[in-house]
């Protein structure tokens, strides 16, 4: 199959969990030997362009404004490639590529990745109102299916497209085994570490619960590891100004480096105000660290369904309690540790889920049967003709001319009309085969 993911940027090691897990997708899938390319949109790094030629992955750069990329690129993508994934929301120039690969009938697949949550789409609630009405609803609406990384996320379709006829399938991040696979976490009772990975935007990430519950347990060291978000910028430094001495902030990690960051902690943490399913917890999972959620987030009822790790409440006295508790239980914090691995390895390994994903394309797009044959029989059904082919319309003699020759030709062929057949019709449909099917009717429907 030929593949074209959109979303991705020109290096794996920038901190964006889409980015990575779009990385991870797309070269599984080269491997399993199908034809994959990335539309970029800068020049790929050394790391980016050694990956694409070990998986055998292409990389394609375009130009581009915020409504498009360059013309004659997509063009020639478009005509080569059967399915494009497009991954996140709210990008313009995803939605006119959108267009012009319904009008050439090339399907597409859409992961909004937790971005129709309502706290996501009250965040410049009047601009993204305004863009969903003339673009990204349009977008939605005209794809082949949606793909969501937690369950809870399709509500937030259905409510974002009202009656939305594509597929919707929940398909979770993967995550790379063959960087973290071999690393275990182990209990430690002097460990009093708590650790969080990933950007430093405070409103999204809930920065603010955390160092409130960092406030409240002074001899627990929590380690923030990531880069800072620009519009956070102003808040985050008003935390930091605050100079919690067991409040550490580091720069982003990857590969070997994080995965010993990670079973090194004795809990990761996340205070999101919103997620689909963030990448690191799944990393955590994987590697067996004890995980702790706010339970406002969605996937917390997978949490709590299959007992993987702490919940708590957003409220940060409750939280801090919970989680002083928490690591002094020894029986708790194995007992989360091998069940969210067992968890992550069902369904977090990324050959797994670059599969699923290839099964729903294949779903969108269709048995891949071999060349067109004219001549094979297909089912036909026409809509316009009248209750007899002798009433003076031009266009209803046309439909029961062609219908009547299709039929003889041994096409099934129906014709869908809106009064009783006279006789006449009937004896025709009868000496050609063709169905004719009544049904009553309103203006519109």
């Amino acid at each position: 199959m030929r593949i074209l993911h959109l979303g991705a940027r020109h290096s794996l090691q920038i901190v964006d969990g889409v980015n990575t897990v779009i990385w991870l997708v797309a070269a599984e899938q080269a491997r399993a030997g199908h034809t994959v390319t990335l539309l970029l949109e800068a020049e790929p790094d050394g790391l980016a362009q050694r990956v694409a030629s070990e998986t055998g992955m292409t990389l394609k750069q375009a130009s581009y404004t915020t409504w498009g990329y360059e013309s004659s690129v997509v063009d020639e993508l478009i005509a080569t490639h059967d399915v494009v994934h497009m991954h996140s929301v709210f990008i313009p120039r995803q939605a006119t590529l959108g267009r012009r690969l319904v009008r050439a009938g090339v399907p597409y697949v859409i992961t909004p990745n937790g971005g129709l949550s309502p706290r996501v789409l009250s965040r410049g609630r009047l601009k993204k109102w305004i863009y969903s009405l003339v673009a990204e609803r349009p977008r939605f609406r005209a794809s082949a299916a949606v793909s969501v990384v937690a369950p809870g996320e399709v509500a937030e379709v259905r409510a974002f497209v009202p009656g939305y006829r594509g597929l919707v399938r929940s398909i979770p991040n993967p995550v790379d085994t063959s960087t973290l696979g071999s690393w275990q976490w182990h209990y430690r009772p002097d460990a009093r570490r708590v650790v969080f990975l990933g950007r430093f935007d405070v409103l999204h990430k809930g920065l603010d619960l955390l160092w409130e519950i960092a406030r409240l347990l002074p001899t627990i060291d929590f380690d923030l590891y990531g880069s800072m978000h620009r519009r956070s910028e102003r808040w985050f430094a008003r935390l930091r100004n605050q100079r919690l001495p067991n409040v550490h902030i580091h720069s982003p990690v990857f590969g070997a480096e994080k995965a010993r960051i990670l079973v090194e902690a004795a809990l990761y943490l996340q205070t999101s105000r919103w997620e689909g399913f963030p990448l690191s917890i799944a990393e955590a999972m994987l590697v067996g660290v004890p995980v702790a959620v706010v339970d406002r987030l969605d996937f917390s009822h997978q949490f709590i369904d299959h007992d993987l790790g702490l919940t708590f409440p957003a409220d940060p006295d409750v939280a801090a309690q919970l989680i002083h508790h928490a690591l002094s239980d020894e029986g708790r914090l194995r007992q989360w540790s091998e069940r969210a691995q067992t968890f992550a390895r069902e369904f977090f390994s990324a050959p797994v889920v670059a599969q699923k994903f290839v099964e729903l394309y294949q779903e969108v797009v269709g048995p891949q049967e071999g060349p067109f044959d004219p001549e094979a029989p297909v089912r036909i059904l026409h809509v316009g003709a009248r209750n007899s082919p002798q009433i003076v319309d031009g266009v209803n003699t046309v439909i029961w001319l062609v219908a009547a020759e299709q039929a003889r030709a041994g096409h099934t062929v129906t014709l869908l009309l809106e009064a009783e057949p006279n006789e006449l019709a009937q004896r025709v449909a009868s000496e050609t085969g063709m169905t004719l099917k009544h049904a009553p009717y309103t203006t519109w429907s």
